[in-house]
């Protein structure tokens, strides 16, 4: 008796949940979850649901609008497959990494712990491991853009019949995601937004095994990826495009764009007969026939990146000699037409991506190995400490982090406003008297008595 009237509650429950539509709900999901027949959107992990449970309230109409899914670091072995969803359903953001014993000031995105609390989810011999077909097409407000982030793709080492990851129709974003390991006997990616675009950021691609990395049939832009170590079975992309047998030319049909990235190692990286629209700032094994050499291209094996073998950071540049250090440039990025602050501005790792103060500068690939703001050297090692996703600090830190070696007799020590007033100007030797800055951000420019910059700094006051 006890188990049938059990069995009556459950489905009342979820009966009372799919009556009652959850309006853009923050969901959050675990390996195996805390309860069942619930929603997974009250009390961050501590009322968490499993992914299976996840797309069942998908795929039953429990949610409606933007669904956010906040995964906690583990082993997944599902297939995100949306097709047919409801219609109410705008888009899905999917954002892995997340410490589901975080304390309550521990909990943003700039929390985020891709090594300790890595989200991965193995291809399976069912379907397509993530597919968004759809999602948001009959929408009354149309389609929102869906979102993967700090999510990796791995094999089980076996090889499928499926893509790792599929998309059709809609804007996407896949940002800060690992795809390694993943043995499948037809293309790792396949892409059919129609006039849409997918922009791939801070993405890496290694040690893969498909029969083509990716198609693009859509507008792709691929924004400081690495590409490296994949065994091909044929073309690295297969591109869409129309044939005139009359001039016997071919013409891309969409779009694509390659910028601050790196493709080394790779048993194959041809692409048929249609050339990328542009390809900038990046490192490029061989000068393949799809490469417009747009700008600050480093084309040949003589420009080996440099890679690092780093159980935590794999594939990131060796940051002394490696030609990608701030050799990017972070227009692409901050240009973006779908760029993103929280997720676009930090790399494969979650470590803040820009090179230099002005950020105009970054690193080539997914990683920002190097950084460097006037007075200190940053650099992903073999060990990751808690991620650091802003510059900020009061006055008196960031002036004593500066150099002993840099305060030459005679150092002026300059603060300027973000519109490049002078705002304070004082002997470095003397410090500052933090008292008279209002709260703002500054720059702190030590310069020798002759004028030659020293060291730079962005002061934050709180």
């Amino acid at each position: 008796m006890k188990r049938i009237l059990s069995i009556i509650l459950t489905v009342l429950t979820l009966s009372l949940i799919c009556n009652a539509q959850i309006s853009n709900p923050t969901v959050y999901v675990t390996e195996n979850g805390t309860l069942w027949g619930t929603d997974g959107t009250g009390g961050y992990f501590a009322n968490s649901i499993t992914a299976t449970q996840f797309m069942y309230n998908v795929n039953h109409g429990v949610y409606s609008g933007n669904i956010t899914v906040r995964f906690a670091g583990g082993d997944y072995y599902n297939d995100f497959v949306f097709d047919n969803i409801p219609t109410n359903i705008q888009s899905i953001k999917m954002y892995g990494g997340w410490n589901p014993s975080a304390p309550i000031n521990k909990r943003g995105y700039d929390d985020r712990d891709f090594y300790h609390y890595e989200t991965r989810f193995y291809g399976t011999e069912h379907d397509d491991l993530v597919r968004f077909a759809g999602v948001g097409l009959y929408h009354p407000n149309g389609a929102g853009t869906c979102i993967i982030d700090g999510i990796s793709f791995v094999g089980t080492g076996n090889t499928i019949n499926h893509s790792a990851l599929a998309l059709y129709y809609g804007d996407h974003i896949i940002s800060q995601c690992k795809f390694y390991k993943f043995s499948t006997s037809t293309w790792l990616i396949w892409m059919e937004t129609a006039n849409h675009t997918v922009t791939y950021t801070s993405c890496l691609f290694v040690q893969n095994n498909a029969s083509h990395l990716m198609t693009l049939f859509t507008h792709v832009d691929l924004i400081n990826v690495t590409i490296a170590d994949n065994q091909l079975g044929n073309d690295m992309f297969i591109p869409a495009y129309s044939h005139n047998p009359g001039t016997q030319s071919y013409n891309a049909l969409f779009n694509y764009n390659l910028y601050n990235s790196i493709i080394y190692g790779n048993s194959n990286m041809h692409m048929g007969y249609v050339l990328f629209n542009d390809v900038s700032n990046s490192i490029l094994e061989n000068n393949e026939s799809w490469i417009t050499n747009i700008t600050n291209n480093y084309i040949g094996s003589t420009y080996d990146p440099l890679f690092n073998t780093y159980s935590s950071a794999p594939y990131s540049c060796d940051y002394y000699s490696s030609p990608a250090i701030g050799a990017g440039n972070a227009y692409y990025i901050y240009y973006s037409s779908f760029y993103d602050s929280d997720i676009m501005d930090y790399d494969v790792a979650n470590m803040y991506r820009y090179y230099d103060f002005y950020a105009l500068k970054t690193d080539i690939g997914a990683y920002q190995s190097g950084y460097d703001d006037g007075s200190h050297l940053y650099k992903v090692g073999p060990t990751l400490s808690a991620p650091k996703r802003h510059i900020e600090a009061s006055i008196e830190p960031d002036i004593i982090a500066i150099d002993a070696n840099d305060i030459q007799t005679g150092a002026i020590l300059t603060l300027y406003d973000i519109s490049g007033k002078i705002i304070y100007t004082t002997f470095a030797e003397n410090g500052l008297n933090a008292q008279v800055l209002n709260s703002g951000i500054y720059v702190a420019i030590v310069a020798s008595k002759d004028g030659q910059e020293i060291s730079s700094r962005k002061i934050v006051i709180p």
